[in-house]
Parts: C-alpha cells; sequence; structure tokens
C-alpha cells in the first residue's frame, strides 16, 4: 500500500477548498477525515471527537497510525465511528463501496470493533 494524504480539516471552516461533504454540509457527518490512497479510493471517518484529530491537511500517514478517536459528533445518537471508501469512476465523481471488500472482517476485534 501506498502513502496515504489527510485532505480534510474538520477544524476548519467550510470554504471552497476545504469542503469534503456535498454541498459542504457538516450536519449529518460531524467531526470527519478524509484520506486519499493509491488507486483512486478515499477512505471517510465520521462523528470523531471534538479536537481528537491528530491529522492535517496534507499529512501523510502509515496504514495503522492513529488519526482521531470515535465521537458523537453531527447526527448520531452514540459514540462510533462511521467508516466508508469512496473508489473513483470518472474524473470528478466517486461511488461509496463495501468496506469489507478490502480488509479481512475477522480482523476487526484486534482493532477494537466490534462486527
Amino acid at each position: 500500500q501506498g502513502a496515504q494524504t489527510a485532505t480534510f480539516d474538520p477544524s476548519s471552516p467550510v470554504s471552497p477548498t476545504n469542503q469534503p461533504f456535498p454541498d459542504g454540509d457538516l450536519r449529518n457527518w460531524g467531526n470527519a477525515v478524509r484520506i486519499r490512497h493509491l488507486g483512486g479510493f478515499t477512505s471517510w471517518y465520521f462523528h470523531l471527537q471534538a479536537d481528537s484529530v491528530g491529522v492535517n491537511v496534507g499529512d501523510v500517514v502509515e496504514a495503522g497510525q492513529p488519526i482521531a478517536l470515535s465521537g458523537n459528533t453531527g447526527r448520531s445518537s452514540g459514540a462510533h465511528l462511521h467508516y466508508g471508501i469512496k473508489k473513483k469512476t470518472g474524473p470528478d465523481t466517486y461511488v461509496w463501496v463495501d468496506p469489507t471488500d478490502y480488509f479481512d472482517v475477522s480482523q476487526l476485534t484486534k482493532w477494537g470493533c466490534s462486527q
């Protein structure tokens, strides 16, 4: 796997250069981080704990590096991590894909997650 770059700073105001969600709407997702991967993929981490994000826009992160703590921000009824993967399908288009197609689900409990 190649290097990954954090591309969204949830502590900065939404602007034309810091707008990770459709229409810049952060209400539902709360604090979030998007990481760009080689091969046209982006991973998304939502509902992150306030002031817990440990990466900045443009940082190169390594697999396994902590990026933030799960939280209860945005439209959420309890602390959790909302995780997703998008795949690039065209010059400016991406689609959500099933994250379990890209890692071994049996490893979730190893990472402290529930299935």
